[in-house]
């Protein structure tokens, strides 16, 4: 049963030939098993990694797919790293006639980060080889200290038994004004 072309990476698509490989079968569980926010800007990233003149085989499609899930967990920071990547890669396609298929996951790995200190979200750090590093956090001193003036101002006490943020204030060794 032929579909159509297939809308990300434009190769003629049939339902009876994608459950027929194992790959196929395999990559449609996967989208499917991801959730809809994350699937839909992941299937536009992979398709940039389509060469110009030539489909994205099934299996590679497959492969790339687990290399992201297994790096990343889908959620909102992957839909928005996915999104910016995808955006940003088309506007410089555009820009300098760029045909060049994506060659791997760095820029991916650096707009993910980038994207989890703006939402102040942990994530584990990887080195070039792979190898987990230990969990990097964005420096989240200066909005607690931001708090403890607003407090102030507010004539609350931010060191007092009632003040959620005492204890970090403390470890950052602030004092009152």
């Amino acid at each position: 049963m032929k579909l159509t072309r297939c809308p990300v990476c434009h190769s003629q698509i049939s339902l009876d030939a994608l459950v027929a490989d194992d790959s196929g079968r395999e990559l449609l569980a996967k989208v499917a098993s991801l959730p809809d926010f994350v699937a839909r800007p992941m299937l536009e990233y992979l398709g940039l990694f389509r060469p110009a003149k030539s489909d994205l085989s099934l299996s590679r499609t497959l492969r790339l797919l687990t290399e992201v899930t297994d790096e990343f967990r889908a959620d909102h920071i992957l839909a928005s790293a996915l999104v910016e990547c995808v955006n940003k890669l088309r506007e410089k396609r555009i820009q300098y006639s760029d045909t060049k298929p994506l060659a791997n996951h760095n820029y991916l790995k650096q707009v993910y980060q980038t994207t989890a200190v703006r939402n102040n979200v942990a994530v584990k750090a990887t080195s070039v080889s792979g190898e987990k590093q230990e969990t990097t956090k964005p420096d989240d001193s200066d909005w607690y200290i931001q708090q403890a003036k607003r407090m102030q101002a507010a004539g609350q006490d931010p060191l007092g038994e009632q003040s959620a943020i005492a204890a970090k204030l403390r470890e950052l060794g602030w004092k009152p004004e």
